[in-house]
């Protein structure tokens, strides 16, 4: 089992606020979905379709990006931890 992919998942919820967004990230997920509507309309289907597996694709890559960045800082974090209590 991966701790950290589980943590970022958000199947470990260490609080009760997880996943909560701010009102401007909600505004703004909320335009970038009728631009993306806007788009789709204009495109035939075999275009928009293309666009669709693009973004697929592209969201795949954000996530498996974000994943390492998020464990990345996770272990920067905990060996900034065993530092200062080695220091005592």
């Amino acid at each position: 089992m991966d701790i950290l992919k589980s943590l970022f998942d958000g199947d470990i919820r260490p609080f009760e606020q997880s996943g909560r967004l701010t009102p401007e990230a909600v505004e703004l997920m909320k335009e970038v979905v009728t631009q993306e509507e806007q788009l789709l309309s204009q495109l035939d289907e075999n275009t928009a379709e293309t666009l669709r597996t693009y973004q697929a694709g592209r969201e795949e890559v954000n996530y498996l990006v974000t994943l390492e960045r998020f464990k990345d800082a996770f272990i920067l974090g905990a060996r900034m931890m065993m530092e200062i209590l080695t220091e005592r």
